[in-house]
Order: C-alpha cells, then structure tokens, then sequence
C-alpha cells in the first residue's frame, strides 16, 4: 500500500524505534477526512484492501470478544430465586 510505504518513511526519518508507530499512525489518521480515507482505499489493489479489511475485522474481533464473551460458571451465585407464595 502506498500511503503505509509513504508513512513508514515519514515516520523512520524521525524515530528509530517502533516505540511511537501507534501515536504516529494515529495522529495522520485523524488529520484526514472521509474523502482522503476513501482515497487511500480506491489506491489500494484488490489483494491489499483484503488483508487491510481481514487485518481491521480481526483486531475488532478480539477487542470486543475478550470483554463481552464469558461463559457462565457453575458455581456462579446468579441463579433465578423462586419468589415465596
């Protein structure tokens, strides 16, 4: 992808270790409008923009599935009370 190409190089003219990528990357992400975002997708060929997609539903993936996603435990106090007549 050539905008990643593009930010890599920015980015290695500046900083020597990976310790800022995320700031970095995050930073000129939010400086651009839905225009330019669509923009850098139109570029993309078809084999980028699968992995860009796979590599985003992923990572959306695992954030919500380690917080909403817990069995239920067989020693858990959370059983239905019968109401008392």
């Amino acid at each position: 992808m050539k905008f990643a190409d593009s930010l890599s190089e920015l980015y290695k003219k500046y900083f020597e270790t990976d310790d800022y990528l995320p700031l970095f990357v995050h930073s000129i992400i939010e400086q651009m409008d839905h225009k330019d975002l669509l923009q850098i997708v139109k570029q993309c060929q078809e084999e980028e923009l699968q992995e860009f997609v796979a590599s985003y539903i992923i990572e959306r993936m695992k954030k919500t599935s380690t917080n909403s996603i817990t069995p239920p435990s067989p020693y858990s106090t959370n059983k239905p009370q019968k109401k008392a007549l």
